[in-house]
């Protein structure tokens, strides 16, 4: 469990260093969220029409968005059990545990199929990044090293 704990974070902290350049600066954040609704409004299926298409990219989103928000609330649980005796961790994993919740409640009152860039769906909270990029930092930089030292 150790291993798996200690490989899970190690990919979460690369990713968030690859992710960390968009997330503290709007225009590249901007571009990147406009990518991404362009690749999603540019997929067709055949025998699929447009209305229906919406309805299948908006429910798997949904779905994907779910699995995703559960591992992570799953991943920082295990981890937070693992070190049950240090209240640092602990604190951490729930602080964790919370962001979570919250990034899954603010994307699910998104309609991604209809959202815009410029629209206040997609709007940078800055503070809110910022925020989550330190605690991120923070809390696998930490879990690395406890998970290294125990």
């Amino acid at each position: 469990m150790k291993i798996f704990l200690l490989v899970i974070t190690i990919l979460y902290l690369y990713n968030k260093i690859k992710a960390t350049p968009q997330q503290l600066n709007e225009n590249l954040y901007k571009e990147k969220m406009k990518e991404s609704l362009d690749a999603l409004k540019s997929q067709k299926i055949d025998g699929v029409n447009e209305d229906n298409m919406k309805i299948l990219i908006q429910n798997m989103y949904n779905i994907f968005l779910f699995l995703t928000s559960l591992f992570n609330v799953i991943y920082y649980t295990l981890v937070a059990n693992r070190f049950i005796d240090n209240t640092v961790v602990l604190l951490l994993s729930a602080i964790e545990i919370v962001t979570v919740i919250i990034s899954y409640r603010r994307a699910m009152i998104i309609n991604i199929y209809e959202a815009d860039v410029e629209d206040n769906n997609h709007k940078f909270h800055r503070w809110y990044l910022l925020f989550n990029t330190v605690l991120d930092y923070i809390y696998y930089l930490f879990v690395i090293f406890m998970l290294l030292t125990n």
